[in-house]
């Protein structure tokens, strides 16, 4: 929500280079606020720690040169619950410093809708801080009026667009009942897409009980896939949360926050991207027991082992982008569009040649259809794209056309077409039928009506 608005304002300023460099500014964002974190709560050291703990591992190297969200999330969750913690401490002197924790969590909210239980959880931990000092349900309910406001305004945005465009608050989910004549839109397919977690597969027999307890080591260690692990550092430093005893009111914070988090994540998913977040939090919560436990000696001969592990995330990352062969566009030995424009480990599929074709055959008023694809990105032309999950205008169309000779009259509104054939032969061409209820190719729909890009 958030973070793709701050790509699209990006991409007619700078293209899709400033979208990457955003993104990547997020990553090193998180760490710079590792630091801080760590050097309020009086030990730099923990703070340089966690933010190298954080950077290398596998999973954040590969983020950093995309442009997705979890980065995005990530920075704003630490920074929601670092303005939490300064509100908690500051408010009785500076009443703004609640304000502040309002604008940074509704930031947090915006970024993704699985972003919405840490509203929950630090609400929680804010009555609990504060009834520890004694204050009264009510002076607390005063006191959480201003950031709730905040936070509302700024998460509001996104419901209201969506109940404007698609009749659904929160869509796509729940978008069969709740806006039945709206778009339509795969939202039960879009939850497999992020691992949903069956609770009943889950807990409904030992072995899938067992399975969930030893989710930090084939979920989240060794990741689903080759590029979603978090390298050994999680299952490492999980004895440290064990044997700690967190002292200050801040760090008994963030180490409830992290527990609750991981706890909801837990139960909703098994996706190690929507992990990162917590991840934050926890390698903050391993500098500090490993500053506070070991001895100088120990300390020292775990930061030399500690390196080593490091030194493994660091070229494990640097091995993706070799396998990614993205290193001849960085070194000027290939252009971008040759590499855009072929096969790679990075996406089996390509629409970069199509979109090519169409900037340069294509008059500048045309518009263009995209059907099997939801990147309409380098077309250079108006375009009509449909996301993954959702329903492509050329299906409602001839869902609401009554004869065949109705649907040319779609022509009027689109001029050309792009078909990502192995797609369409997979999703969409399920859902496509002539208007006399025969299922049938696309192309064979329309093939007498538009112009065939690719």
């Amino acid at each position: 929500m958030l973070t793709e608005m701050l790509y699209g304002l990006a991409l007619p300023l700078g293209g899709d280079r400033l979208a990457h460099l955003i993104n990547w500014s997020l990553g090193l964002g998180t760490a710079w606020m590792l630091v801080y974190l760590g050097r309020r709560q009086g030990s730099v050291r923990a703070g340089l720690l966690a933010a190298l703990l954080f950077y290398s591992t596998p999973l954040v190297g590969l983020l950093s040169w995309k442009a997705s969200v979890e980065l995005s999330w990530t920075f704003y969750q630490l920074l929601a619950v670092y303005a939490v913690i300064v509100g908690l401490e500051e408010s009785a002197t500076n009443p703004r410093k609640w304000w502040l924790m309002g604008i940074c969590l509704g930031f947090a909210l915006s970024t993704k809708y699985t972003a919405w239980p840490l509203a929950g959880v630090l609400a929680a931990l804010i009555v609990w801080r504060l009834r520890a000092k004694g204050e009264s349900f009510s002076s607390i309910a005063g006191q959480s009026v201003a950031p709730a406001l905040f936070a509302l305004g700024i998460v509001s945005i996104w419901p209201l667009r969506n109940l404007l465009f698609y009749g659904n608050p929160i869509f796509p989910f729940y978008q069969d009942s709740m806006a039945p004549l709206g778009p339509h839109a795969d939202w039960k397919g879009l939850m497999l897409d992020a691992h949903s977690r069956n609770l009943t597969t889950a807990f409904g027999s030992w072995n899938g009980a067992w399975g969930f307890i030893l989710h930090p080591w084939s979920e989240l260690t060794l990741g689903r896939s080759d590029v979603d692990m978090m390298g050994p550092i999680l299952i490492l430093g999980l004895p440290l949360l064990v044997v700690t005893r967190f002292v200050t009111d801040s760090t008994r914070t963030i180490f409830l926050a992290a527990l609750s988090l991981w706890a909801i994540w837990g139960l909703t998913t098994d996706m190690a991207r929507f992990f990162l977040p917590v991840f934050a939090l926890v390698m903050f919560l391993y500098a500090v027991s490993f500053e506070a436990l070991l001895s100088k000696p120990a300390k020292t001969l775990a930061y030399a082992l500690l390196s080593i592990v490091l030194l493994d995330n660091f070229l494990t990352t640097a091995n993706w982008f070799r396998l990614y062969e993205a290193e001849g566009v960085v070194t000027g030995a290939e252009s971008v569009p040759s590499y855009l424009g072929r096969v790679h480990p990075s996406y089996g599929q390509t629409h970069y040649a199509a979109a090519e074709f169409i900037r340069a055959k294509l008059p500048p008023e045309s518009r263009v259809l995209v059907l099997g694809d939801g990147r309409g990105f380098g077309i250079g032309r108006d375009f009509v794209a449909s996301s993954r999950f959702s329903e492509n205008p050329l299906v409602g169309y001839l869902r609401e056309s009554t004869t065949p000779e109705e649907v040319p009259k779609f022509n009027f509104e689109v001029q050309h077409l792009t078909v990502k054939a192995s797609a369409m032969m997979r999703r969409d061409a399920e859902n496509l039928q002539a208007p006399d209820g025969r299922r049938t190719r696309p192309v064979v729909v329309v093939q007498s009506s538009w112009e065939i890009i690719a």
